[in-house]
């Protein structure tokens, strides 16, 4: 539990560094729905289709990422009673390194 709590946590401060900035941050309501009635209205509504998924134990899902063609993402964390609730949200998702053996360049912003 402890390595998937680290990673989600780093994942959580990645997106308050991304999204963080000089930008104002708006409190929004959490928006939750079972996990499968949610990925299917983000497919649906704006084209974004399933793309990772980290699985903790076979067949339950904890973090769901979903992308859509123009680069529109969606970042769902999944409860143990497989409701999801979007944790992150935007444009221009980009793969910044395919190889896993290599450490990422620093970002430039």
């Amino acid at each position: 539990m402890r390595p998937v709590l680290t990673a989600f946590t780093n994942l959580l401060m990645l997106g308050t560094l991304v999204l963080g900035g000089t930008h104002r941050v708006h409190a929004t309501p959490l928006v939750c729905a079972p996990r499968d009635v949610l990925v299917g209205h983000l497919r649906k509504t704006y084209g974004e289709v399933e793309r990772i998924n980290a699985v903790r134990d076979p067949g339950r899902s904890i973090l769901v990422v979903t992308i859509a063609p123009d680069g529109q993402f969606t970042v769902l964390a999944v409860r143990p009673d497989r409701v999801a609730c979007i944790i992150l949200n935007g444009r221009n998702w980009s793969i910044v390194s395919r190889d896993h053996t290599r450490p990422l360049p620093a970002p430039t912003f």
